[in-house]
């Protein structure tokens, strides 16, 4: 039973450290690749970023457009009143503002690595100026 634990713990914290999106269905809490979502969305024939103002603006078309990308890239159904499943509009949209300040958070953890400063103008310097600076620097130097 300890072992059962202990796994559990394990392949919790290894799928922390995978960057994987976590959402709730409906039913049960899935991860999906974050990088996915955006290609997907980004691709979707309908869906573009800036529907986002139009949709807090309360734009009726956006707002359908919006929730059914979210539900195509997602993999989720949307509400069925016939059957009681699948999820609202607001459930859509929920998960798509949650992915949202996902990538935010991750882009505010991650690191880019080096920032080079910018470039800036060098005056061109002659050869006796760089040999001699050169020869200064080896000065006491003990190698052959």
């Amino acid at each position: 039973m300890l072992r059962l634990i202990i796994d559990w713990f394990r392949r919790r914290r290894r799928n922390r450290q995978r960057q994987l999106f976590s959402f709730f269905d409906g039913r049960r809490t899935r991860r999906i690749d974050p990088m996915r979502v955006y290609r997907d969305l980004d691709m979707h024939p309908r869906f573009t970023w800036d529907m986002g103002e139009l949709v807090e603006a309360s734009d009726p078309e956006a707002t359908i457009i919006v929730a059914d990308a979210t539900a195509d890239v997602f993999g989720l159904t949307k509400w069925d009143p016939s059957t009681g499943s699948g999820l609202t509009t607001a459930e859509l949209l929920a998960i798509l503002w949650e992915y949202c300040a996902y990538n935010e958070d991750l882009k505010k953890k991650s690191n880019d690595g080096l920032i080079l400063p910018p470039a800036t103008e060098s005056k061109p310097s002659n050869a006796e100026e760089v040999q001699a600076g050169a020869t200064k620097s080896c000065m006491g130097c003990t190698s052959t």
